[in-house]
């Protein structure tokens, strides 16, 4: 994968069954610049996406969300920026409510650093691009889909 201004790369890592299944697509709108971001909160399925702009960054990400068990992901220049692990089957969290706000916070603003443009929520959005009851285009583990 080549880095360009105007796409981002996107994977589905199926995160259940060890199958190896990994749906890759194409992302424009993201604008996600020097990095990438990773979530498990991803609806229906809940599999791992991410996107980025270099696979360094994305295998990265990969490698961290599945050592914290599941969460938020936010790399660059092969490190890790920032994290916020999800530890109940990689979609909740048990801490308190004001330390998640203000971590989650701290990430959307990182994202918008990279380049995600500010009338998206960087994890939210990433998250819904799995959802495949609803129409348009989605990524699944077998790649994007058009309904």
């Amino acid at each position: 994968f080549k880095p360009n201004a105007e796409y981002n790369k996107i994977t589905c890592i199926e995160r259940y069954k060890a199958s190896g299944r990994n749906g890759v697509g194409i992302l424009k709108g993201f604008n996600l610049k020097n990095g990438a971001i990773a979530t498990s909160f991803a609806h229906d399925s809940h599999n791992l996406i991410v996107v980025g702009d270099n696979d360094a960054d994305m295998m990265v990400a990969i490698e961290r969300i599945r050592e914290i068990g599941g969460g938020y992901v936010i790399t660059s220049e092969g490190k890790v920026v920032e994290e916020l692990a999800l530890e109940v089957m990689g979609l909740i969290t048990n801490r308190p409510h004001e330390e998640v706000d203000a971590k989650v916070a701290k990430m959307k603003d990182i994202a918008y650093s990279m380049g995600v443009p500010k009338g998206l929520d960087p994890f939210i959005n990433l998250s819904f691009l799995a959802l495949t009851v609803i129409p348009e285009i989605r990524i699944t583990t077998t790649g994007v889909m058009e309904f």
